[in-house]
């Protein structure tokens, strides 16, 4: 799945202080209110996009994790 990271500097929300760059994948985030894409922050552009990459790297271990958890526990008909 490719990528298309949209980078902007905010002078609101969690980027107060150092980390005024924000980065989202303007595909999987819309930026809507009610959003529950993922941001990355950082004070300068790469730290932002680090920040994202980041978050998408432990979205993805913890649903590999949760989906092999699924497959241990689960007792086939044949099995019981």
């Amino acid at each position: 799945m490719a990528f298309n990271i949209v980078f902007r500097t905010e002078d609101h929300g969690p980027g107060l202080g150092n980390d005024r760059w924000s980065a989202i994948d303007d595909r999987t985030y819309d930026g809507a209110p009610d959003a529950h894409g993922m941001v990355g922050w950082g004070a300068t552009e790469q730290e932002a996009k680090d920040d994202l990459v980041r978050l998408f790297q432990e979205e993805a271990e913890a649903q590999e994790e949760y989906f092999r958890g699924i497959g241990s526990d689960h007792e086939y008909p044949d099995e019981a």
